[in-house]
């Protein structure tokens, strides 16, 4: 019960930090994976755009990277920004049509969620404060 009540406590800022990469994280891993196994249909779609075709292999490793990297906490204050940037393109770039923005709602969504995490950095639970804090502090 105390452990999940440490995990619970609503000062638990870093566990919350967790929470928000793993959601990141993961979106993004998809989201990259889904472009590597597809490459010629999302270089045609960055055509389609006006965007140059050798953009979307940038893209694909970014978010696959980028969403691995958000998820174990490396890097995030970096990684959050260039994925913050990857959704403004995409809301700049794109027109849903649909709704007061655009239908871009998860785009708006994501890039916000990204620079919270360039803001806020990788926190407690994350690899980069293993690497920073050493074996001793870890296992406290």
């Amino acid at each position: 019960m105390h452990m999940l009540q440490k995990y619970c406590n609503y000062k638990n800022a870093d566990f919350g930090i967790l929470i928000l990469r793993i959601a990141i994280g993961l979106v993004f891993i998809v989201h990259g994976y889904m472009k590597l196994t597809n490459m010629s249909g999302t270089m045609a779609f960055f055509g389609m755009l006006g965007i140059p075709a050798f953009m979307a292999y940038i893209v694909m490793i970014v978010e696959l990277l980028g969403g691995i990297l958000i998820l174990s906490g490396f890097f995030v204050q970096f990684v959050g920004i260039a994925l913050a940037i990857i959704m403004a393109v995409a809301i700049g770039t794109t027109s849903g049509g649909k709704g007061p923005f655009g239908g871009h709602e998860l785009e708006m969504v994501l890039l916000f969620c990204n620079l919270a995490v360039a803001v806020l950095g990788a926190g407690k639970y994350s690899l980069q404060h293993m690497f920073k804090s050493g074996p001793a502090e870890i296992t406290n």
